[in-house]
């Protein structure tokens, strides 16, 4: 039996100009601001969406580093406490959605990823224990696990969990790596 292989076309790899890093730098820098921030970003990634640009990895692509720079001024957020990598990731992951899909940007759809998949139910309580001997990092920890059992519990508790993992991200407890 014989197959016929198809010719592959070469596809010209992208290559960020400096006009395309300048519109990620805006829109990390609009999310900073008050005011139109939003749509300045949503018009930023929309440029570059219509430019067939491509944001790739978080430390080698020159959209990714201007974008998180501009968003995290010296790796702080906008109480100037870290930003933890899981915050990044996330923040990164809906720029490059919002490039890729030409959509409006929301920073916010993780929190509301929840209420798009429908109801979930189930029984029993969900207990947080904390000794008094824990250390700040051990009841960190502990909460965290509790904030997820509340996060796959029903959708009214994943968006409150939500919010309580992102106060431990900034109070300075992220998740282990």
């Amino acid at each position: 039996m014989t197959t016929k292989s198809k010719a592959v076309k070469a596809v010209k790899p992208y290559t960020a100009t400096p006009a395309h890093v300048a519109l990620a730098k805006t829109c990390g820098e609009a999310l900073n601001t008050a005011g139109s921030a939003k749509e300045r970003a949503h018009d930023a990634a929309a440029k570059l969406h219509a430019a067939k640009a491509e944001v790739g990895a978080k430390g080698k692509c020159p959209l990714a580093i201007a974008f998180i720079d501009a968003r995290f001024p010296k790796g702080l957020n906008a109480k100037g406490k870290k930003v933890s990598a899981g915050t990044v990731d996330t923040v990164l992951g809906e720029f490059r959605k919002a490039v890729k899909s030409g959509k409006g940007y929301d920073e916010n759809a993780a929190r509301k990823a929840g209420k798009k998949k429908g109801a979930k139910q189930s029984g029993g309580a969900i207990m947080i224990a904390l000794s008094p001997a824990d250390t700040a990092e051990a009841a960190a920890g502990k909460l965290r696990k509790g904030f997820e059992k509340m996060r796959a519990a029903n959708d009214a508790l994943a968006e409150i969990a939500a919010y309580l993992v992102d106060a431990l991200d900034d109070a300075g407890f992220p998740e282990s790596e």
